[in-house]
């Protein structure tokens, strides 16, 4: 095999006379192959990953993405340039692997709220993920083909892959180790969410790498009242434990769940840690009596306590605008239009409208926030919206209302549009969706939607 560096990819001519590359490309120009092996010819990305995701175990991938940080480097998704978007490019081999991808940098793209749980709890748990990853890119479908073919028709008498036998898995598992060091901190958090602690929603945000660098400390767990750092074993009353545990685990909720910056975080050391028992002391949330002797920690009685009630799911909204979304705009005409057929309109049956309507709306609702407080008109609407930003942030009599951590937490949504040009809620990206690049669906409307209202909101109260 001949091969020779090209700018910053690799060209070979291999055993099949074909050339290919590889290049690095974001994962918002990957699109999904409408016509894969894996299933029936479909139209649109948010079918394509549903099914990969009910038929293919796609949501696997996005839990060991997220754990590890990267796709595994002995497996590179194969492309070809897309026929009709120019720096885009058609994923033909590994499309189960880019759908995950794309749902753990926008969990609104999973097709159902729950799945989309779970996706938030696996970035949360887990290590950043690429935003862009190496491929291998052919110059056609015809030339990868054979690639492909090999990869997917099994052993094909030693030429394919030929996988372990139970013993070579069992000697690789000893060889390596295989044991999950987060195996305390899972068992404590699925104790907590069956003892009704944590409701679900919270147990997936729970960052279990955190949690198990705190409880790798042993003033730490003997301020909670946990005697080993390998079992759940306690020395206080299971009832005690309860209180100390509910608000240790709530401490490392993000602020996206909370709306406050966690006090049990990743950026911790020794120091942080013990800190953090003696406040807990301080603060007089420790268990106050001792055992005699270690216990195991008992299995929760059923329904012994009440669970935190479940979220809103937005995939059922008729509405693409919240119910706590109270303005007429009687000020502007086209403002208050925009905003009345944004709430009656069947994002279901009429997704690009619901999705035109609302890339309005925002442009409209920005642009008069700017003409009310004459900040100018001039520039892209992210440029607009930066400057929006900047007023809001001298309202410090709207701050004082508010509260800080409040304002802050509203604010960030707007943050994010400005700066990430391909950022799910950027002026560019809902653009996509009005250009005719993808198909939007009501449940990612509808969460795009929930995401940017507290933004949306401070806008609203600007034009009073």
């Amino acid at each position: 095999m001949i091969n020779a560096r090209v700018g910053f990819s690799t060209v070979y001519r291999g055993v099949f006379g074909m050339a290919h590359k590889t290049i690095e490309v974001p994962i918002n120009r990957l699109y999904l192959d409408q016509d894969n092996a894996r299933h029936d010819p479909l139209d649109n990305e948010p079918e394509i990953i549903d099914q990969l995701l009910r038929k293919e175990k796609a949501g696997a991938i996005a839990k060991s993405i997220a754990e590890a940080g990267a796709l595994n480097p002995l497996e590179r998704v194969g492309v070809v340039a897309h026929p009709t978007i120019r720096g885009g490019y058609t994923v033909i081999e590994g499309n189960r692997r880019v759908s995950a991808l794309k749902m753990l940098h926008d969990p609104d793209k999973a097709p159902t709220e729950a799945i989309k749980k779970q996706v938030l709890g696996y970035k949360a748990k887990g290590r950043t993920v690429p935003s862009q990853i190496e491929v291998v890119l052919f110059d056609s479908e015809e030339e990868a083909a054979p690639w492909i073919s090999m990869r997917h028709s099994g052993e094909d008498g030693g030429v394919g892959l030929r996988p372990w036998t139970v013993s070579g898995k069992n000697r690789h598992a000893a060889k390596v180790g295989g044991q999950n060091v987060n195996q305390l901190a899972v068992n404590l958090v699925n104790h907590a969410a069956k003892a009704g602690l944590l409701s679900e929603e919270e147990k997936a945000q729970i960052p279990l790498t955190t949690i198990t660098r705190y409880l790798g400390n042993p003033i730490l767990r003997h301020t909670i009242g946990l005697a080993s750092s390998k079992e759940l074993q306690i020395d206080v009353p299971q009832n005690e434990f309860y209180g100390v545990l509910r608000i240790f685990l709530r401490d490392s909720l993000p602020r996206s769940v909370t709306g406050v910056e966690p006090r049990v975080h990743s950026r911790s050391n020794a120091a942080d840690w013990k800190n953090y028992a003696k406040e807990l002391g301080a603060a007089g949330h420790s268990p106050k009596t001792r055992l005699t002797k270690t216990v195991p920690l008992k299995a929760p009685k059923p329904g012994s306590l009440k669970v935190a009630p479940k979220l809103a799911n937005p995939d059922k909204r008729s509405s693409v605008v919240g119910s706590t979304f109270r303005y007429s705009f009687a000020s502007d005409a086209i403002l208050s239009r925009l905003c009345r057929e944004l709430r009656s309109i069947d994002a279901h049956a009429y997704s690009f409208a619901a999705a035109y309507l609302f890339r309005a709306f925002i442009e409209r609702l920005s642009k008069c926030y700017a003409k009310r407080h004459r900040l100018g008109m001039d520039g892209e609407l992210r440029q607009i919206i930066g400057r929006c930003i900047e007023h809001l942030e001298k309202n410090n009599a709207l701050q004082a209302s508010m509260g800080s951590k409040a304002f802050k937490s509203a604010l960030q949504p707007l943050r994010g549009m400005v700066s990430d040009r391909y950022g799910r809620t950027s002026p560019d990206t809902l653009g996509s969706w009005v250009h005719g690049s993808s198909i939007p669906s009501r449940a990612e409307i509808n969460r795009r939607w929930d995401t940017l209202e507290p933004g949306l909101k401070l806008l609203a109260d600007g034009l009073a």
